[in-house]
């Protein structure tokens, strides 16, 4: 899992494909034990955009299925700061 902090301002995601699939799992709060410890995901549904600020509550990750490649529209508004040459 990651939080995305420092890079991001905003990510926000838009499931095209498949119909059925896996979307990204919430993991709460960081490896410290800050924030909740419950996990979640919210449903998979094409064309139905979610958005998340990067936080220290806002680790998250993706695991995958093995049927079908997942494809999505994903937005990321960066720090003024950001250079892609600095990856």
């Amino acid at each position: 899992p990651h939080s995305d902090l420092g890079l991001k301002l905003l990510t926000i995601l838009v499931p095209i494909h498949p119909c059925r699939g896996v979307s990204t799992t919430f993991h709460g709060g960081d490896s410290n034990g800050r924030g909740t410890t419950e996990s979640f995901q919210l449903p998979w549904e094409v064309n139905t955009a979610y958005m998340f600020r990067p936080s220290k509550w806002s680790y998250h990750s993706y695991s995958g299925m093995t049927e079908s490649d997942r494809y999505v529209m994903n937005v990321n508004l960066l720090n003024k700061g950001y250079r892609t040459n600095d990856i």
